[in-house]
């Protein structure tokens, strides 16, 4: 940020992540889904699994966007929900990429998660360094993905239909159970229609790539060598 400033860079756009917005446990502040309003307030940098993870996406974030304030800068926050999507190529090896070759391979089991496409990821990022200033908001916070969290089983048929589809054996693994909150009302988890229409990207989720096309496409992808 600091040699930002030097160059004379007049706007930043950072890549956050959901993870700042919530931490294992926390419920959202409206008392049903989560805002750009909603900050990580529980984890911590020692603590278990993915906490410190989470900790310093959130601790970085509100240090940019302070940075940001103090010397004139617009730092404007994109906060995917967990990335998927098509890699460049089969090799790249980033951790939402690796977990789910492991769950390809049949270990541990498949998990639910709240899906955002690297494709619409890298559009928000563009359309957020585009943007009028007098267009931006206050927050400058930006959630992009899915509102609503796929399930276990739901994504778990998607990867069976991607090796089907390659006609390649599906030893997927079984789907897991475990629900990511009981505290949140309804389907929807997160608020990202007001950042799309913000970004103009649409007015909704539904203006994004639908999950069935991104697990798809990144399949197509990812077992490329095994098909070969």
């Amino acid at each position: 940020m600091a040699s930002a400033r030097r160059a004379g860079v007049r706007r930043v756009v950072l890549t956050s992540s959901v993870a700042a917005l919530r931490g294992s446990g926390q419920k959202p502040r409206n008392g049903e889904f989560f805002t750009s309003d909603d900050w990580n307030t529980v984890s911590t940098k020692d603590g278990p699994g993915m906490e410190a993870y989470q900790y310093g996406k959130t601790q970085s974030e509100k240090e940019a966007l302070q940075f940001g304030r103090e010397h004139g800068i617009e730092v404007v926050s994109i906060l995917p929900t967990f990335l998927l999507g098509p890699p460049r190529s089969s090799g790249v090896k980033s951790a939402s990429l690796q977990q789910v070759r492991r769950w390809l391979r049949g270990e541990g089991k498949v998990q639910t998660r709240l899906i955002c496409d690297v494709r619409d990821a890298a559009r928000a990022h563009l359309a957020a360094a585009e943007m009028p200033g007098e267009a931006l908001s206050e927050s400058r916070r930006f959630i992009v993905g899915q509102e609503r969290r796929t399930s276990a089983e739901e994504l778990r048929e998607l990867l069976i239909r991607g090796c089907l589809d390659m006609s390649l054996p599906a030893p997927v693994s079984p789907a897991d159970d475990w629900i990511f909150s009981e505290d949140l009302k309804g389907d929807k988890e997160v608020e990202t229609s007001a950042s799309l229409r913000a970004l103009g990207i649409g007015s909704g989720a539904e203006h994004l790539l639908p999950v069935a096309q991104t697990v798809g496409d990144m399949l197509k992808v990812l077992l490329q060598e095994t098909a070969s």
